[in-house]
């Protein structure tokens, strides 16, 4: 038995949008009636084919890793379509090479793990106050896989690539 919820006039934020999984996230929600803000990357793909969406999706800069990224966002989406139904935290790195953000923490731990975290808690007021709020963390099954490393988080001490993916979604998966 299927159901029809009308979703039309509801307004979602995706992060890690420009391509991929985060564009065909975009391009549902937008199917399903959804006005979507998202990276501004996405609006060059979907604008030459997709000229349906007219208004429905917000290009804004959004780097995820950046705290006043996420208030302009906020601000933008609020300010446009008048609140904030949902929230979709898709945006994830592998890192090749330790590297750190902007606020020295890795790479891997500071995108897939605490932006999402802070973003979400940033939103909640703005989600709570739209009404049957939703957040969706994109883990991996490499959650599976991972540990941990409660005495080196940053991994400072023992990088791969591999480590600090399953690290970050392994406590992605915990946080949500």
């Amino acid at each position: 038995m299927a159901y029809e919820i009308d979703l039309s006039g509801r307004v979602a934020l995706v992060t890690g949008a420009a391509r991929g999984q985060g564009a065909a996230i975009v391009r549902r929600l937008v199917a399903d009636g959804y006005r979507v803000t998202a990276g501004d990357h996405l609006i060059d793909e979907l604008t030459p084919t997709t000229t349906e969406f007219g208004d429905s999706v917000l290009a804004v800069e959004l780097d995820v890793t950046s705290p006043e990224h996420w208030q302009a966002a906020v601000a933008a989406t609020v300010a446009r379509f008048g609140g904030l139904n949902a929230l979709v935290n898709n945006a994830g790195v592998w890192a090749g090479k330790r590297t750190t953000t902007a606020d020295n923490f890795e790479t891997t731990w500071g995108v897939n793990v605490l932006a999402p975290h802070l973003l979400t808690h940033l939103l909640a007021a703005p989600l709570k106050a739209a009404g049957a709020p939703r957040v969706v963390n994109v883990v991996s099954v490499q959650h599976y896989k991972g540990d941990i490393h409660w005495d080196d988080l940053q991994l400072e001490k023992k990088y791969t690539p591999v480590l600090a993916y399953r690290q970050s979604k392994l406590a992605l998966t915990m946080l949500t």
